[in-house]
């Protein structure tokens, strides 16, 4: 059977420097012994602090610059953005317009990313309680 990995352990394993500094301005946090002792304090920091703490988690999570990416992207204005087939901006030129049931179908999928992601975070902190 898998073991399913929670945002603990991937930042636990992946930044545990960034994670104990992060914490450490919180409080008094000793530094862990092992990846599993980080995991749990990671787990009581976000019991602690609630959602700023999963935002916190966010700020130094591996994948962060695609998550900003995803936000960036989704700030720029629709009207004016074109792609070609293989999905690069291009001018009017040489791109097709993407129609507005396009965009609308574009803007609802990114809802439901950000979306879940709320959800995943809220489900961990109310596990975790």
């Amino acid at each position: 059977m898998k073991k399913r990995i929670t945002i603990y352990d991937y930042i636990a394993s992946n930044v545990p420097n960034d994670a104990f500094i992060l914490m450490s301005k919180s409080g008094n946090v000793t530094k862990a012994k092992d990846e599993k002792e980080l995991v749990e304090q990671l787990k009581t920091f976000v019991r602690k602090n609630g959602s700023m703490g999963l935002m916190a988690l966010a700020q130094i999570h591996p994948d962060k610059e695609l998550i900003e990416q995803l936000i960036a992207e989704n700030s720029i204005d629709e009207s004016k953005k074109y792609s070609n087939a293989s999905g690069s901006e291009t001018t009017t030129q040489t791109a097709t317009k993407i129609t507005d049931e396009q965009k609308e179908t574009i803007s609802l999928s990114r809802m439901m990313i950000y979306g879940s992601f709320l959800l995943i975070g809220l489900a961990l902190v109310i596990k975790n309680k």
